[in-house]
């Protein structure tokens, strides 16, 4: 066997090894007489290598198998060892130099010189040149004794070889150009194809549109030619008749008439496109009229058109609503805010009246004040401007009440309210002295989400958000309006119902009502759309599980897919599932029928009465809890429509909703203890938060009995302020339809949209119309201003509004820091036994009672607050539980869980008993991963027995572990 200068075979290892039977100073004195050359380091260590090396070869104390047998044995054995030589002065024995014989320094042997040739010739046959010949010549040669023939071969081989490379080099360059250009190439392919199907599309919904407003538009016309062209009527008909054709007058001097403004601001607030309406109007008369000259016709301009509706129907739009709030006793307020394209609005209404859809910087109840507060101004100056007489009175001292969606916004916007009538009346010369008293009122629905949170929240720690993630979950993967958004394989769903259908005879019922299920787009909590697909969610539970079985995605699925299986059989959280089915099927149902009929026209003042009854069921639940698996329940016994056998009214007999809820009665436990505990906690916590809302909204709490005045206002009320959501609706659908408008614009055909604005205009006389046409031309300047003004002042206060935010996150941050830097000079407890000694010391230094439970509490804070700030551990542990403060045993008990649960890169002691996989160098460069178990920590080290091995081996793994060369398998 020829002996390899730098390393050992594996076979010579394994044989001293076994020779020796394992005898430390024999293997040693062995390889270092058959291998004198080679640097084998500390001999424990180089000892500890050969019993690494020689592990897989001998049966292991584990499993009692060897892990190389047969051809990969002799494979492994024709494998080397070679060291790692970090400092050359450790080395011991000589290196041999490049040619063992003697060579004069000025001339090359002849033997040699041959040799050197036939190489070269060798090597230029192959059209590889031997570097390692010519740079070992000159070491010992002189090159002006060298054969000529050898430096020109040689000379020659250099330049062939750099010309080689140089086209190699060419060729390469070339293929990357080209495969650079082939995917432009592709790509550009893409995207015309993408943009022709788009314009295809696109100009085939114009057609279809362009017809229907065209189809409109011959009435509509048709019916201005009657009613407001009667000179016209009476002229064309000797027009046509004659052989001069018909023309019509559009303007009057340099402006255009009233009829043509009125028609365009018509056709634009029936969303038509500036650029369209000059041709739909020619297009009418010629279809009616062949005689009529419309060559001669002179419209407004596409541009013209532009400023009438971005500019002159905000004019209109306030003289509507000036005039019709300038004769009201009182005003209503509603408010709303949402955040569209990153930009916050607000949108604000008046006794059902809208008053505008504006951008504020922010969603704060001081800018939705100020807001109001220039529309007040605005309505003002267009009041003076038509000459209403009582136009002081749109002031803030006309506020009866206010209505938002945000609790805290609108406790604000009411100290808000207070504090501008008093500014107001010294201000204004017919502002109300009196200054009515507000009605706080609070949106029914708003409440009723609330109400839920506060259900969730009274649950156990570790299932308070988990109910919404798991129906998300569920809804994500089983699908959204029918139709699922991940594809479970290659089968879905809906295929795995249908197939069930066909197969199984007996449960051919239950799979056709789980096919008929759709559940509901998840848009947060808001109307208590998680509950109700958590009521669907128990129904869909047993085929759900049995899908997610048959298709092997329990085992063999992704992330969401085995995180939803095994939800799918955890009892408590389907427990709470329940609980939160059983409330909507009682309450949150009932509540969203009541705010939001159209048919059974609640007002707040019919609410009151409601949140009394609602009152009285929760104390009722938290009372005796199997109230609430009492299915013909009733909550509002005042309202006894919901429970009719009408669809109209009722929820519960619609025939899916039916066999729901029949199988959400049917699926309960026998042991309902979990159940009412769940119930009885959430019902003690919905009947808190509906009296902190009464305490803070409603004079005398609950009541339904109020005073006359009040009476009046609340049943002049909506319950829920859907008069804002639909604002904003509208408003969604211009931003989305019309992407490129004007927020102005978009708030111009919503105000005259919701407030019916061109309705009225028409029934005013010819009079009223001009004057109002007159400002609105005039004003079109003013106009334009104030909204630029807006807009920059907009602008700088979200430039502001940024730069405050960013000083606030850079002074949490460096409050962390400094946070973080003084928890990590505390000490952090990292095993049971220290924890306990820990508390020993605390209750052996003799303190008074009171000081020694404050003592033992600030160190259960403090390994608390490490773990959770430095170590980023998660944890739910607090100290106090609705203002009371907690027992010491039970926070002695959960910060001893902590402890355990601590991760391994802190604690040593996590590792013992874990199975591991540890890297390690081998062959000088080559990595490996051996398994096994960590079977004891000394306080400085593990002690690891690994497979395939027999020996203990003694390594400290917390290095490796923060460095990944330690990987903890359980």
């Amino acid at each position: 066997m020829s002996k390899d200068k730098r390393g050992i075979p594996y076979k010579f290892l394994i044989d001293i090894f076994e020779k020796s039977a394992g005898q430390s100073d024999v293997i040693l004195k062995e390889v270092k007489d058959s291998y004198p050359e080679v640097y084998i380091g500390r001999p424990d260590r180089f000892y500890n290598t050969i019993k690494r090396i020689v592990s897989p070869t001998v049966p292991s104390i584990l499993n009692g198998k060897i892990a190389v047998k047969g051809e990969a044995l002799k494979a492994y054995k024709k494998r080397t060892w070679v060291p790692k030589i970090r400092n050359t002065k450790q080395m011991t024995g000589s290196v041999p130099d490049e040619f063992s014989c003697s060579v004069p320094g000025f001339v090359l042997g002849t033997q040699l010189k041959t040799d050197l040739e036939n190489k070269a010739v060798s090597s230029n046959e192959e059209g590889i040149f031997d570097h390692d010949h010519h740079l070992n010549v000159p070491s010992f040669i002189d090159p002006h004794y060298a054969p000529r023939n050898i430096k020109r071969r040689e000379m020659r081989k250099m330049r062939r070889n750099h010309s080689l490379r140089s086209e190699v080099k060419q060729l390469k360059q070339k293929v990357s150009d080209y495969e650079k250009v082939i995917c432009q190439l592709q790509q550009e392919i893409k995207t015309v194809k993408n943009c022709k199907d788009k314009s295809l599309k696109h100009l085939q919904k114009q057609c279809e549109l362009s017809s229907l407003d065209f189809m409109k538009l011959e009435a509509e016309f048709e019916k201005y030619v009657r009613e407001t062209h009667d000179d016209i009527n009476t002229t064309l008909p000797s027009h046509t008749s004659s052989e001069s054709p018909a023309t019509f007058q559009t303007k009057d001097g340099k402006r255009y008439s009233p009829i043509i403004r009125t028609l365009y601001y018509s056709l634009l607030t029936s969303q038509v496109p500036p650029n369209k309406i000059a041709n739909i109007i020619k297009d009418v008369p010629s279809a009616f009229f062949p005689g009529v000259d419309i060559t001669t016709l002179k419209l407004p301009a596409e541009s013209c058109a532009g400023y009438m509706r971005r500019e002159e129907l905000k004019t209109v739009s306030l003289a509507h609503q000036a005039t019709v709030l300038c004769d009201a006793k009182a005003l209503y307020l509603n408010s709303d805010g949402t955040t569209k394209n990153q930009h916050k609005l607000n949108a604000t209404a008046f006794n059902g009246v809208v008053i505008s859809v504006s951008e504020i910087p922010d969603g704060k109840a001081d800018t939705v004040i100020d807001d109001i507060d220039q529309q007040f101004k605005k309505l003002r100056r267009i009041a003076n401007q038509l000459g209403i007489s009582n136009s002081s009175t749109l002031n803030w001292s006309m506020i009866r009440s206010s209505t938002s969606d945000s609790a805290s916004t609108q406790k604000r916007i009411n100290d808000l309210l207070e504090q501008r009538k008093e500014e107001d009346c010294k201000e204004l010369p017919n502002a109300n002295q009196e200054s009515l008293e507000i009605v706080r009122i609070f949106c029914a629905m708003h409440l009723g989400v609330n109400l839920r949170k506060a259900f969730v929240a009274g649950q156990v720690s570790e299932y308070q958000e988990s109910i919404d993630t798991f129906v998300y979950e569920f809804c994500k993967l089983f699908g959204s309006h029918g139709t699922p958004e991940y594809a479970v394989g290659c089968i879905q769903f809906q295929d795995f119902l249908k197939y069930k259908i066909s197969e199984c005879d007996n449960n051919e019922l239950y799979y056709q009502a789980c096919l008929d299920i759709t559940l509901s787009r998840q848009v947060g909590s808001r109307y208590f759309v998680t509950s109700h697909n958590a009521t669907k969610i128990i129904f869909l539970v047993a085929a759900a599980s049995e899908f997610l079985t048959f298709t092997n995605k329990c085992d063999d699925g992704n992330r969401l897919e085995k995180d939803v299986f095994s939800k799918l059989s955890d009892t408590n959280l389907l427990t709470l599932l329940k609980a939160d089915a059983l409330m909507f099927h009682h309450v949150y149902s009932d509540l969203v029928l009541l705010a939001k009929s159209k048919e059974l026209k609640k007002s707040a003042y019919d609410m009151m009465k409601h949140y009394l009854e609602l009152k009285i069921f929760l104390n009722k639940v938290e009372e005796s809890p199997e109230i609430i698996i009492n299915r013909c329940c009733e909550v509002f016994s005042s309202e006894s429509r919901l429970y009719m056998d009408d669809s109209k009214f009722n929820h519960r007999i619609h025939s899916h909703m039916k066999l729901i809820q029949d199988h959400l009665f049917q699926s309960l436990p026998e042991d309902k203890t979990a159940l009412f505990s769940i119930i009885t906690s959430g019902a003690s916590y919905m009947q808190a938060k509906l009296c902190s809302y009464a305490c803070d909204f409603l004079p005398n709490g609950i009541y339904w009995e109020p005073d006359a005045e009040t009476t009046a206002v609340l049943k002049a009320l909506e319950p829920s302020n859907d008069l804002c959501e639909s604002i904003l609706g509208l408003n969604d659908y211009l931003c989305t339809a019309l992407p490129n408008m004007l927020q102005l614009t978009r708030s111009n055909l919503t105000e005259i949209k919701k407030n019916h604005t061109m309705k009225w205009f028409h029934e005013l006389p010819k009079e009223r119309q001009k004057a109002i046409i007159d400002l609105a031309v005039k004003n079109r300047g003013e106009v334009r201003a104030d909204y630029k003004e807006h807009q920059n002042q907009v602008t700088k206060k979200r430039q502001n509004n940024l730069v405050a935010q960013k000083k606030k996150a850079d002074m949490l941050k460096q409050k962390a820091a400094t946070e973080k830097a003084k928890l990590s000079k505390l000490h952090l407890v990292t095993s049971i036994p220290e924890f306990e000694s820990s508390l020993n010391i605390i209750k052996e230094e003799g303190l008074p009672l009171k000081k020694e439970e404050k003592k033992i509490l600030d160190f259960l804070k403090e390994q608390v607050q490490i773990r959770k700030k430095l170590l980023q551990q998660k944890t739910s542990i607090t100290f106090t539980r609705n203002g009371k403060k907690r027992p010491l045993v039970v926070l002695i008990d959960e910060v001893r869980e902590l402890i355990v649960q601590l991760p391994g890169e802190y604690n040593p002691h996590s590792l013992v008993g874990k199975h591991i996989r540890h890297k390690f160098i081998v062959d000088g460069d080559q990595e490996e991963w051996f398994n096994g178990v960590v079977l004891n920590f000394d306080g400085d080290t593990h002690s690891i027995l690994y497979e395939d091995s027999s020996e203990i081996f003694n390594f400290n793994l917390m290095e490796d572990l923060s460095i990944g060369d330690l990987k903890v398998l359980n």
